[in-house]
């Protein structure tokens, strides 16, 4: 799913296209273009984002499933995993965006790139509005995960959803939340990647993004991403799923 990933980066970025009056044709276009000319970049920064991956599921899933035991309610659950995901997500994010952009040759370069002038500090650019998208997107992902595990349920009769199901339901509430969260994750992007847009803070980006380029400019690559999300989703709840219950 990497490829989906890379072009969701690069139609959120790109900057040369802002003002045109019809972004979507443009999105269309630029896929087209890409696919053409250069389909093997679509795999720029893979070996980070393979990386990030382990850590990142040491801490997401473990720390929602703790905090339903420990009875948080889903609400307060999800802002605990996205903020708590978000400080071990951050730094491997920015790397692996910065060579998907082609704004770095390899990630040893983008690391080079963002320490130089600020340490480690550097490292977390775009942190606080990666946090605000990893809280909506908990928030969001596992609202909708308990309505279809519910829904699904009602629909079947059974106890536990059957096979096959599990992963229609993980499908369903990646695509949702990719649409729910991806006005967020157009301005984590462009923060993260450097600070060419000028945005002081994730409002900030959100009211200039609107501004001057429409509501439509806050959905610039939905459409891989949604693909990505929704695709990814329907992977992820199948494993969690079936690893849980053979290791219970």
């Amino acid at each position: 799913l990497h490829p989906l990933d890379t072009l969701t980066a690069r139609l959120q970025y790109d900057a040369h296209r802002i003002k045109k009056a019809s972004p979507i044709a443009n999105d269309a276009r630029f896929i087209v273009k890409i696919l053409t000319n250069e389909p093997a970049s679509l795999y720029s920064g893979v070996g980070i984002a393979l990386a990030g991956a382990v850590p990142q599921a040491l801490v997401y899933m473990p720390t929602y499933t703790l905090c339903r035991s420990a009875g948080l309610p889903n609400q307060l659950a999800s802002v605990v995993t996205g903020a708590a995901s978000s400080c071990v997500r951050v730094p491997a994010t920015l790397i692996k965006a910065r060579v998907q952009l082609k704004l770095s040759a390899s990630a040893s370069a983008a690391w080079s790139s963002a320490t130089k002038l600020r340490g480690w500090r550097g490292l977390y650019d775009g942190w606080s509005a990666t946090v605000a998208l990893a809280v909506a997107y908990a928030l969001v992902q596992f609202s909708a995960l308990e309505f279809f595990v519910s829904a699904a349920l009602a629909i079947t009769g059974a106890a536990e959803l059957p096979a096959g199901w599990d992963a229609l339901v993980g499908l369903c509430t990646g695509a949702a939340t990719a649409v729910a969260t991806e006005p967020l994750d157009v301005v984590r992007l462009r923060l993260m990647a450097n600070r060419a847009f000028g945005y002081r803070n994730v409002l900030d980006g959100l009211e200039r993004v609107r501004v001057e380029e429409g509501l439509a400019g806050l959905f610039r690559g939905v459409l891989p991403r949604l693909l990505q999300k929704g695709l990814g989703s329907a992977l992820w709840y199948f494993v969690f799923v079936r690893v849980r219950a053979a290791l219970v």
